[in-house]
């Protein structure tokens, strides 16, 4: 009875529960992440606001203003790459630009230079076809002999 007594009063969770430090990686420019930190309520559904948010509201609406964004640091990317620079498989397929853009220029030693996968969500109009571009050389780079792409060997 003493043990059955002890085990229904001790705690189910004794030790507390710690949040997973946050990950910071190079290049990752996540303001979704940071608007989780802020919560608010608009129209009674709980909502992820960024910091600098302020909210109005009267009895026949409400108003949220979000602030804008920070931009990206301007070092990141700022020397674009010419597309000299690139093998010759490469300036083919770009043939007629001169350099990448500037998301391009960030992502370029990943996706030219790696099999590492990447999520890459910006505006149209960004450069993320040209992007995937880069991908797919690499991978054509990777199947090359003697100057012939070996098709049989993609996946």
């Amino acid at each position: 009875e003493a043990a059955l007594l002890e085990a229904s009063q001790a705690a189910l969770f004794p030790t507390r529960a710690r949040a997973v430090p946050e990950m910071k990686f190079p290049y990752v420019f996540d303001n979704h992440n940071k608007a989780k930190q802020s919560a608010g309520f608009i129209a009674g559904l709980k909502m992820a606001l960024p910091d600098g948010f302020t909210k109005t509201s009267d009895s026949i609406m409400e108003e949220v203003q979000i602030p804008i964004s920070d931009p990206a640091p301007p070092e990141v990317g700022a020397k674009l790459i010419p597309i000299s620079h690139l093998d010759e498989i490469g300036q083919t397929a770009f043939k007629g630009c001169k350099t990448l853009n500037r998301i391009q220029t960030v992502v370029y030693p990943v996706a030219y230079h790696s099999n590492v996968n990447m999520l890459i969500c910006a505006p149209t109009g960004a450069g993320k076809t040209n992007i995937a571009m880069l991908t797919i050389i690499h991978q054509i780079r990777q199947h090359i002999d003697c100057g012939v792409i070996q098709k049989d060997k993609f996946k």
